[in-house]
């Protein structure tokens, strides 16, 4: 019995495995809706290149100056790091971890309870 609910709640396709994969699924396809978008939006602004329109400012941003135009120069800046943001359903992932191994532990010392018990009652004469 214990074995079947170990499968079917902490098992690889139980309960929990389940809802996990469920939420990565579903951040999954907000990313997939976020990167579409974007991609929208960059064949809008590639047809605008092709056709010749480009923005004011991004000409400047890329260094090309206007007549009459002066260009200021910084250095020494500091620079900010960005750090990757950790994969969607790794946190549950490790609990659901430690909620097997401990599982898994309540399990084999109730089983030495039960056996405890049934040898305390051999030794006593009852069954």
């Amino acid at each position: 019995m214990l074995v079947g609910v170990y499968a079917f709640v902490f098992g690889e396709s139980g309960i929990f495995e389940r809802r996990r994969l469920e939420e990565g699924k579903q951040h999954l396809a907000e990313q997939l809706r976020s990167l579409q978008a974007e991609n929208a939006l960059l064949k809008e602004t590639l047809e605008r290149y092709r056709k010749g329109e480009y923005p004011p400012d991004l000409m400047n941003r890329k260094g090309y100056l206007a007549r009459g135009e002066k260009a200021v120069r910084v250095t020494g800046a500091a620079v900010n790091s960005v750090t990757a943001e950790k994969p969607a359903g790794t946190e549950q992932g490790e609990s659901l971890f430690h909620l097997r191994v401990a599982w898994v532990v309540l399990s084999v010392f109730g089983i030495m309870v039960y056996l405890w018990q049934s040898m305390k009652k051999e030794d006593r004469g009852e069954f």
